[in-house]
């Protein structure tokens, strides 16, 4: 008799193979060789670069029972890419998703966005005000059109040689009708300020001055910027 888990785990595979086009475990093993990596954990392979600019992401499943059974990251992907669009916000176009069968893994592909990440720039010049500026303006855009962007840091954020930014990274998202809560703003600059590079461009830009002035862009109520300075303050010059 087959086990709650297996019996899963062929229900899982029957839905990827009606939802998706199946990639041989060849041409899995093919499109990773004929690629440049970039990213890769101790599960393999995350992130590659194809020779004509387009990039790959590889997502498998990493719990049997999670949403992710039934919206693979891959779609969800897909999905929020569609939906910062809808909204107004420059992202990737994703070209197809197909799935691997013998490597359990859906396979993303997009073609590459021209330009660096915010954080390219800001470790040659810390102090370029007129950058940090613009982007506490863009997160301020984003909290104030109901975007909750878990994966925020300044390697997701992309500068466009005209200047713009593009999202990237985006499987980890949320959206709301109406701007975001004080409490979700707080917890969204929670998770952008565990990276130590991330902290570190904002003390050196001045603590207080850029939560005031993404208050400003947000026209937060003085309530509402005495919560977030205070839930925040745990950030500020430690070692956390």
């Amino acid at each position: 008799m087959l086990s709650f888990e297996q019996i899963a785990f062929k229900i899982y595979f029957l839905i990827q193979r009606m939802m998706y086009s199946r990639i041989s475990k060849m041409e899995y093993s093919e499109l990773i060789n004929q690629s440049r990596l970039i990213e890769k954990d101790l599960w393999g392979v995350k992130v590659l670069e194809t020779p004509d600019n387009r990039i790959i992401k590889i997502f498998r499943l990493k719990r049997l029972l999670s949403t992710a059974y039934f919206f693979p990251y891959a779609l969800r992907f897909k999905w929020n890419a569609k939906g910062l669009k809808k909204k107004g916000f420059e992202t990737v176009t994703v070209d197809k998703i197909v799935y691997c069968r013998e490597k359990q893994r859906h396979v993303l592909s997009y073609q590459k966005i021209p330009g660096q990440p915010v954080k390219y720039f800001l470790e040659k010049n810390k102090d370029d005000k007129v950058l940090i500026k613009k982007l506490i303006a863009y997160i301020s855009l984003l909290h104030d059109k109901g975007v909750y962007f878990r994966s925020l840091h300044f390697g997701n954020i992309i500068v466009k040689p005209n200047g713009d930014f593009a999202l990237i990274d985006i499987s980890d998202m949320k959206f709301f009708p109406l701007k975001l809560s004080t409490n979700l703003r707080i917890r969204n600059w929670k998770h952008l300020l565990k990276y130590d590079f991330e902290k570190s461009i904002i003390e050196t830009y001045g603590w207080d001055v850029f939560f005031d002035e993404y208050a400003d862009f947000c026209s937060l109520k003085t309530n509402q910027v005495s919560l977030l300075k205070s839930e925040l303050s745990q950030f500020c010059n430690s070692d956390s």
